[in-house]
């Protein structure tokens, strides 16, 4: 199925802003910025409500042209507490395009700047979910482009505003439809309020049976009429959840912003950053002297996401990380000298063009084409060729020296620690390090050592198993050193750096270390010069190579967020295989403040990053940036409800300790 949407329509037509699809305005003509302050700022009581706040959560069906969301950004900037968070969740069936946006902005200087930071991270065209990082973290913006009903049963999140700004009811009435305001009850914090421009009677009776008392109030400049609600009663709505995967009761323990991470590789580290933005006090300890110094140590890393002609959960997972990881990166590491980072685009050769061309087919090109403008390749005879032009590539071990040198993250170190002691008592976990050498106490915990996880977690839960793997060096040719950006082919070849390119990896499972490096050398080497003919290096242009394991899920989803009671599951849990309604179950249950970030095989660099941002959001019980589906995918128990949905062994098979 095309994940490509539309690109929003919109012209100017007597001194409004009009979509000739809807045949209808974006905004009023007389003052648009006004307006937006006037119908759902003062509607909904902003910002006096926020300024009592740490995190507000707005949401807007209709993101349309983005002002709402920049005048509301605008005057939370302006007015909300320091240290506080604004999430803003926008719904739309098209996306917004920068010219759009900035025809916008230009009318009003005060939204300039904010108007060319979101210029610079609209994500592009394609269904689903983006969240993006604004105004050095104030704002978390969520676009959501399909249709609303659908995107709203997909999302996670308490909402305290809404914005109701979709086109008038009869030219957009999926829009104003019963199924999206069930969506919004279910998705209502208690005392939610919302705001329309409309008052038309449709409106009026979706909010009501979705339980918001409603009210007129005079509109904005010719307009007589506006709608105001409140929710005052809670409506049951069907949950798309499986109670077996809500992580409602995972937060972190209450009251204290503090947490350890246990590993230092790509996992880790993107969990600590993310947390430290949000304010909190982060503890990252390591076994190693230095960040991603294990299964994370590659000398570089492609991030480009995995895509298939299906478009399958792991390929839209991996297409929505590798974006949201190339927008992170373009923030913390643009213009960071030594810092590793290389955005040029990436090419990844497949078989034939007809494979390429159905690939492409399911998304815009400003995310995957088969054109690419002088990549430095020889000729390439029938085989296809997809060009990332977003892609970038990454050299981890300089990423690590300038995550030490740099202090502005504000994460605090413990090198040569191993930990060999995790238990909780009332007071938090108790961590003992090197046998005792060294310890901790902390409110949470987040296990980030790969397959090292599984040792402080109850057995038959995780599913994390070995891949050895190794990248070689050769030495650049006069024709490869023209290569301008990485080329993957089942493997990759990166840009020459000081002379060499990067080669590899190998891929070796169930093993914990590679078995013969000169062998893997070879193995990469051949493989290269398969892909890259008329190119050929010979043996001797081998100049070493690096070899280490990683950790990953037969699913090839990492394990993100609370770590599951089995006691629980497997109690509460037994009967899944008689299939009865899961309304029938009772919610998960979590061990309190022990969190997981694990398994992400060869995609860390890209994955980690989202990861982090859900464990985040999962820790401080903040709107989720991935669909319940995706979080579903994600679970520390999915592996575990999947063996209890089977049922236990029948007689005379193996048995499974797990059950």
């Amino acid at each position: 199925m095309s994940l490509n949407i539309p690109r929003l329509d919109a012209v100017w037509r007597d001194g409004a802003f009009y979509s000739p699809v809807f045949d209808d305005v974006f905004f009023s003509r007389h003052d648009g910025f006004a307006e937006a302050e006037h119908v759902y700022l003062r509607g909904n009581g902003l910002p006096a409500r926020w300024q009592r706040r740490d995190r507000f959560v707005i949401a807007e069906l209709g993101f349309g042209t983005g002002l709402n969301f920049l005048v509301t950004a605008w005057h939370w900037l302006e007015h909300s507490r320091p240290g506080s968070l604004l999430f803003y969740i926008g719904v739309d069936r098209c996306a917004p395009s920068e010219d759009v946006v900035w025809q916008v902005v230009k009318r009003w200087p005060q939204l300039t700047r904010l108007g060319r930071s979101l210029c610079g991270e609209l994500p592009p065209p394609v269904a689903g979910m983006h969240r993006r990082v604004l105004a050095g973290g104030a704002i978390r913006l969520q676009l959501c482009f399909g249709e609303a009903a659908e995107v709203l049963a997909g999302l996670s999140a308490a909402v305290d505003a809404w914005y109701w700004d979709g086109f008038a009811p009869s030219r957009n009435p999926d829009m104003w439809s019963p199924p999206v305001g069930m969506q919004m009850a279910r998705l209502s914090a208690p005392q939610a309020t919302v705001a329309s421009y409309s008052c038309a009677g449709v409106v009026r009776r979706v909010l009501q049976e979705a339980g918001f008392a409603v009210a007129r109030r005079p509109g904005f400049a010719a307009k007589k009429t506006m709608l105001v609600g409140r929710r005052e009663c809670s409506i049951s709505v069907n949950d798309a959840t499986a109670p077996w995967f809500d992580w409602t009761a995972g937060r972190a323990n209450e009251g204290v912003r503090e947490a350890v991470v246990v590993g230092a590789g790509v996992a880790g580290v993107h969990a600590g950053l993310a947390l430290r933005r949000r304010g909190w006090k982060v503890i990252v300890v390591d076994r190693h002297d230095r960040p991603f110094a294990a299964g994370s140590g590659s000398p570089a890393v492609v991030l480009a996401p995995a895509l298939n002609a299906a478009m399958d959960d792991y390929a839209r997972w991996s297409l929505a990380a590798n974006l949201y990881a190339l927008s992170g990166y373009r923030q913390w590491l643009d213009g960071g000298a030594g810092s590793g980072w290389h955005p040029d685009g990436v090419v990844r050769l497949t078989e034939s063009m007809a494979r390429a061309e159905a690939i492409a087919a399911q998304l815009p090109e400003a995310v995957v084409g088969t054109d690419v403008e002088e990549p430095g390749l020889p000729p390439l005879g029938d085989r296809g060729r997809l060009f990332f032009p977003r892609a970038a590539w990454l050299e981890p071990l300089r990423l690590a020296r300038w995550l030490t040198v740099n202090s502005d993250h504000g994460l605090s170190w413990r090198w040569g620690w191993t930990l060999t002691s995790c238990r909780y008592a009332r007071s938090g976990w108790q961590l003992e390090f090197n046998g005792g050498e060294h310890s901790l106490q902390t409110a949470n915990v987040i296990l980030a050592s790969a397959r090292d996880c599984q040792a402080f977690v109850a057995p038959g839960l995780l599913e994390l198993l070995p891949v050895a793997g190794q990248v070689t060096w050769v030495r650049a040719s006069r024709d490869s050193e023209r290569l301008a950006m990485p080329v993957c082919f089942g493997g990759c070849l990166t840009p020459a750096v000081d002379g060499r390119h990067c080669v590899g990896a190998t891929y070796h499972r169930d093993l914990q270390s590679v078995p013969d490096p000169a062998r893997a050398d070879q193995e990469n080497l051949a493989r290269l010069n398969a892909a890259l003919r008329p190119w050929y290096w010979p043996p001797s242009a081998v100049e070493g190579g690096h070899g280490g394991v990683r950790a990953v899920t037969p699913d090839r989803m990492p394990v993100v967020g609370p770590v599951a009671d089995v006691a629980f599951y497997r109690r509460a849990y037994r009967r899944l295989h008689d299939g009865r309604p899961a309304q029938h179950y009772a919610r998960a249950q979590y061990l309190p403040g022990l969190f997981l970030t694990a398994g992400y095989g060869s995609a860390g660099f890209s994955a980690a990053v989202l990861a982090a941002e859900v464990l985040a959001d999962v820790l401080e019980g903040t709107p989720l940036p991935i669909s319940l589906r995706q979080a579903g995918r994600l679970h520390s128990a999915r592996f575990l409800i999947r063996r209890l949905k089977r049922g236990p062994p029948r007689k005379g098979c193996d048995t499974s300790p797990d059950l």
